[in-house]
């Protein structure tokens, strides 16, 4: 990436569709503070994010509840092993709109619906440690 051009990332996204859990529907906005290098959204005044982990050797986008002392994964994007993401230079910057899993505390025949808002903002740039 050019880094005269700033990469740019929705500032919101709209997640649907959770019908075990209504709750974690809504409007996630962009967190000030990347989760472990990646940009991550949060539903305002909750634990709800929607965030990139590693997994077993994959890194991949996940709707998460944070909670002790261990979170919740409601849905994930399986993702590719990290071995290949080297050569692609992924994971995607921010979470795919389509493709996305059941976790193991979900209901297999929820779809979950991913939509962004028209508002495009610079990723969030983490300050170099001194």
């Amino acid at each position: 990436a050019n880094p005269s051009q700033p990469t740019v990332v929705p500032k919101d996204i709209f997640v649907s569709g959770c019908k075990g859990e209504p709750g974690l529907n809504g409007i996630y906005v962009l967190f000030g503070k990347p989760f472990k290098g990646h940009c991550q959204w949060m539903k305002p005044k909750s634990r709800c994010y929607l965030r990139c982990y590693l997994r077993d050797v994959r890194e991949r986008w996940e709707l998460y509840v944070s909670h002790h002392p261990a979170g919740t994964t409601f849905f994930f994007h399986p993702g590719k092993k990290t071995a290949e993401m080297k050569s692609e230079g992924t994971p995607p910057l921010f979470p795919p709109n389509q493709g996305w899993t059941p976790g193991a505390v979900t209901d297999p025949n929820e779809v979950l619906i991913i939509a962004y808002g028209k508002e495009l903002v610079p990723v969030p740039v983490v300050p170099k440690e001194a």
